[in-house]
């Protein structure tokens, strides 16, 4: 690889190793470790920098009508070292590089390499799409979809294709034409029952489709390497994932199908090896022992069995995928199980499922931070989704853990909160006037009487406000480089995604200040763009967490590394000049006495120095678990 190219791929390195090292520290004083943590941040910052020069000269300042055949396999080379499935560089940066290399393919009448980049568009644009169709949130699923489809155009001509390695793309776009539909989805749990199980049958004629493809003499003669057999394990995996949506009164055709693709990849398990993840063999244990339930061939009693039998097998201090699986997703479904009881099957199984709660929060909090913590995060996520969505009890202790699952979203908003309770403080205290009608509160007595339980709750609207970003930073890179317009298009998602998930947790205005909190406060800007008027007794919280979540993010000059710190001062002047469009007037105003002005900047410093070194440091990190 060039040496710019390459130059690249080892900042992207460097970045990883100090965010990593960061999750590391050993213990030492708090000096020097925010002067650790602030030397970490600045180089990252110089870095993420340089490669934006690096990829504008690399990649945005050509164009494809310029381009030699040496610069398509100079960019090939990068774009597989920046994205390789297992292997997630920077899937942003490679999905602008397939794209590059597609104008350039369509401008020279080149159908091998046009038909390459379209599979890694697809599957650079699948991983950062947020797929959560349950929340109506697919934000480039249609994108997806007309990339592998416009692959596959071919795969009834795969004679006519000379090259074998361009058979082979067809043949990835083909199975991969339906990721993100909507009408299919099984992979991302959980999805809209009904929309799903009514869209079956139109399945059944793609599962047909294709499985005439997997099985046809004539393209297994004609591509003999291709390992067939794995395809169609996936095809009755795909479909065995249906499951999660098939209730026991849907027809009894839809059940039987399922239970034949489960049945198959329970009896096909000598196919496991050949897929990355060992974890596999469990899931595959629990779809088949849930399709035989859902069938009427056992009872609900002898399910619960099967799932507990998997879960005995989990090491308490196993924090790999395998052990991911077994002390976090496992649980889920046993507690799924056990909710189908009767009340009287219940009391049996009561001991259990209690001990499996236990054991499942205390994994979480014991959870280090390594290689894996991203398939934590997701786990978490998927539990309170499918919590969510099948009316689960949704308490705060899974939005705990979501959140420090990502030590620098718990920071930012460990200390929103903390400026957010003292702010209302200070107005009750001052402009009480400006607060009449949050809550329902008309009177500035009322208001002042019950002023610290309602600094608790606003406390809390500030630490939840951001629990859908920390769903969304897998498919974001906000440390590398500057955020692509995708991925910005992605992140904000994460008010809709929040607010969502918190309608199923008390109280209700947790969800209010995660939808509202990037609204402008005269509704004329911000996002989401399509959003209901915020409630009247809610919208001087919103007003206030706002502002604090502005301030936490522009002035953290220690862990902030995709942009300069502002000073204090000079935020709140930007601050005043938004007041009334942007920001609340009322809410700025509280500003303008100086010595609130001062003490408040004192106290923020300090306390975000505080939470910093609680977060990262080892020995105060352990004691933070223990109190959870």
């Amino acid at each position: 690889m060039k040496e710019n190219y390459q130059k690249y791929i080892d900042n992207l390195t460097e970045v990883h190793r100090l965010t990593k090292n960061n999750l590391q520290m050993t213990p030492s004083d708090q000096q020097t470790m925010l002067e650790q943590l602030r030397e970490n941040s600045n180089i990252i910052y110089a870095l993420s920098r340089e490669n934006d020069e690096l990829l504008h000269d690399l990649l945005y300042s050509r164009s494809a009508e310029d381009m030699t055949q040496e610069d398509v396999e100079d960019l090939k080379e990068f774009a597989d070292a920046l994205f390789v499935f297992a292997r997630q560089n920077d899937v942003g940066a490679s999905f602008q590089v397939h794209q590059l290399l597609y104008q350039y393919a369509e401008l020279n009448d080149d159908y091998d390499l046009r038909v390459r980049q379209l599979y890694h568009m697809g599957a650079a644009m699948y991983y950062i799409n947020p797929l959560m169709v349950e929340l109506g949130i697919n934000l480039f699923g249609n994108q997806v979809t007309k990339y592998f489809t416009e692959g596959a155009e071919s795969i009834d001509r795969l004679e006519e294709i000379e090259n074998p390695e361009t058979r082979e793309y067809v043949l990835r776009c083909f199975t991969n034409m339906c990721l993100t539909d909507e009408r299919f989805t099984c992979r991302h749990q959980p999805c809209t029952p009904y929309d799903n199980i009514a869209h079956f049958p139109e399945y059944e004629r793609y599962f047909d489709y294709m499985m005439g493809v997997y099985q046809s003499p004539r393209y297994r003669a004609l591509m003999p390497e291709y390992d067939w057999d794995k395809a169609i394990y996936n095809l009755h995996f795909d479909r065995s994932l249906f499951y999660q949506f098939v209730q026991r009164h849907h027809p009894r055709e839809i059940l039987d199908s399922i239970l034949e693709s489960a049945k198959y990849i329970y009896s096909h398990q000598e196919q496991i090896p050949a897929f990355r993840y060992s974890t596999k063999e469990m899931r595959v244990a629990q779809i088949y022992a849930t399709v035989c339930w859902k069938a009427g061939l056992i009872s609900t009693t002898e399910l619960a069995d099967e799932i507990y039998a998997l879960i005995e097998r989990a090491d308490p201090d196993d924090f790999s995928l395998n052990g991911i699986m077994l002390n976090l997703q496992m649980p889920l479904h046993f507690e799924h199980a056990y909710r189908a009881m009767s009340h009287a099957e219940r009391k049996a199984y009561e001991e259990k499922m209690m001990r499996i709660e236990k054991n499942t929060q205390s994994y979480l909090f014991r959870a280090p931070r390594n290689e894996f913590s991203n398939q934590i995060t997701q786990s978490v996520s998927e539990s309170i989704r499918y919590r969510a969505q099948h009316n689960l009890p949704l308490q705060k202790k899974f939005f705990d853990a979501l959140l420090f699952c990502h030590p620098p979203t718990y920071i930012h908003v460990r200390v929103a909160a903390f400026l957010s309770r003292k702010i209302f403080k200070r107005m009750v205290e001052v402009t009480p006037d400006s607060l009449l009608g949050i809550y329902d509160i008309y009177d500035v007595d009322e208001l002042r009487e019950r002023c610290e339980e309602l600094s608790v709750r606003i406390y809390s609207c500030a630490l939840y406000h951001d629990v859908g970003k920390v769903m969304l930073l897998d498919h974001v890179s906000n440390y590398d480089r500057k955020i692509l317009d995708e991925e910005y298009g992605a992140i904000q998602m994460h008010t809709m995604i929040g607010a969502a998930l918190l309608e199923k947790t008390d109280p209700m205005e947790l969800s209010v200040i995660a939808r509202h909190h990037h609204r402008y406060y005269n509704e004329m800007g911000g996002y989401p763009q399509i959003c209901r008027p915020c409630p009247p007794q809610y919208k001087p919280i919103v007003d206030i967490v706002t502002v604090c979540d502005a301030i936490e993010a522009a002035t953290d000059n220690i862990g902030r590394c995709y942009a300069n710190a502002k000073s204090f001062a000079d935020l709140v002047e930007e601050l005043r000049t938004k007041a009334g469009t942007r920001y609340s007037p009322d809410v700025i105003a509280i500003f303008d006495d100086e010595t609130f002005f001062e003490e408040i900047e004192r106290e923020l410093r300090a306390e975000r120095e505080e939470i910093y070194f609680e977060t990262y440091d080892a020995s105060q990190y352990r004691s933070m678990q223990n109190e959870q």
